[in-house]
């Protein structure tokens, strides 16, 4: 494929010997702050952890305070819609 992917935090080599809680710490985001269904190492390999979900955000939306971008990844973690949808785009 021509794309590029962008950066992702982990491989999936690098994960598989994890254990879900290790997963979540890396993540940054306790098993009950992401939406039921989203595994933690798919948002791993294919999105990143909360610490690159704030930065990307504050980037993107540059008036965002670092505690207004914290607010929206939050939110964003819970709303498995979306999540799925940028995992889905990342596996392409």
């Amino acid at each position: 494929p021509s794309h590029t992917r962008r950066h992702v935090t982990m491989t999936a080599e690098e994960l598989v010997d994890l254990s879900e809680e290790e997963m979540h710490a890396i993540l940054g985001v306790e098993k009950e702050k992401i939406a039921l269904g989203i595994d933690a190492d798919e948002v791993l390999e294919f999105i990143g952890t909360r610490e690159d979900l704030i930065t990307k955000f504050q980037t993107d939306i540059p008036k965002f305070s670092r505690s207004e971008a914290e607010k929206e990844v939050d939110k964003f973690f819970m709303d498995g819609e979306m999540l799925d949808l940028w995992i889905k785009y990342g596996q392409r």
